[in-house]
């Protein structure tokens, strides 16, 4: 079952990665990514690019992570695949924003919101807001902070999500 045994890969890499042991998060997306590369998985190919952006950029290799997270959004728009679309935006936001390149990240930022509203995504709003929020902290431009912070941090009580709610008060 290479299918299955790219997906189990694919999961392993992403709990190495929550866990920090990024050497075998790398190393499980790469073996899960050239199954599904083999199998012609194109949305598998995607998830795994992903996998493999967030731990570059994790490791401060941002042209790598940018590089990855673009080529998993080509196949993501080509697959239509809109909740992946706002993602990899605001992974390529967060690229950005480490790269000290404030007003790409906010054309990011704005365009993830922009679809994670259309798609009525309020965890991906409050995180996506949060984001904006801390883009708008570090350029100075404290009142749009605060206005993003609190509109993220109300929909993050909506909805329950406790670590968000840390998260965004710790900001």
């Amino acid at each position: 079952d290479r299918l299955g045994t790219a997906s189990a890969l694919m999961n392993l890499g992403t709990v190495a990665q929550q866990q920090g042991n990024y050497t075998d998060s790398r190393s499980r997306h790469e073996e899960s990514l050239g199954l599904m590369r083999e199998l012609g998985d194109r949305s598998g190919i995607a998830s795994n690019l992903l996998g493999l952006g967030v731990v570059a950029r994790l490791q401060g290799r941002y042209a790598a992570a940018r590089k990855l997270y673009e080529e998993s959004l080509s196949i993501s728009t080509e697959l239509g695949k809109r909740d992946g679309i706002a993602m990899l935006l605001g992974n390529l936001g967060n690229v950005a924003q480490c790269e000290g390149n404030y007003d790409q990240a906010m054309d990011c930022y704005s365009q993830s919101l922009n679809i994670r509203r259309e798609l009525g995504d309020r965890s991906g709003i409050a995180r996506t807001l949060n984001n904006l929020g801390e883009l708008a902290r570090m350029r100075g431009d404290y009142e749009n902070a605060r206005q993003h912070y609190e509109e993220s941090l109300r929909i993050r009580r909506e909805i329950n999500d406790r670590e968000g709610i840390a998260s965004t008060l710790l900001n």
